[in-house]
């Protein structure tokens, strides 16, 4: 399988790593920015992965990939800027994590939608 990993923070890299040596990755590429993400082929790829990526995917890689985040909280509470920090702060002591497909919607200008 091949796939492309998105992931800016030192502990997002750390854990993709280890994700990419897993024997059923046969090839894999590390991206830490939306600019890098436009200049690759997405055609010789099957899979995207983000973890603590901040930006919009957009339509184009959306609709021609499969792509998947993985976040740090439950759905919409705790879903933008500083999740786990906000989570501390109020006293959250056993964090979600999700696992979301993102999509693109006629309902949103964000394709990083997710169900």
């Amino acid at each position: 399988m091949n796939i492309i990993l998105c992931a800016y923070r030192s502990w997002a890299t750390e854990a993709l790593e280890r994700v990419s040596r897993h024997n059923r990755i046969s090839n894999n590429i590390f991206i830490d920015s939306t600019d890098e993400l436009s200049k690759i082929d997405l055609k010789n790829f099957d899979l995207l992965i983000t973890l603590g990526w901040s930006w919009e995917l957009g339509d184009e890689i959306v609709n021609n990939i499969d792509a998947i985040g993985l976040h740090c909280a439950a759905l919409d509470r705790y879903s933008y800027g500083t999740p786990l920090q906000s989570q501390i702060i109020d006293g959250v002591l056993h964090s979600k994590h999700r696992i979301f497909p993102f999509i693109s919607s006629n309902t949103s200008k964000r394709a990083h939608t997710h169900t």
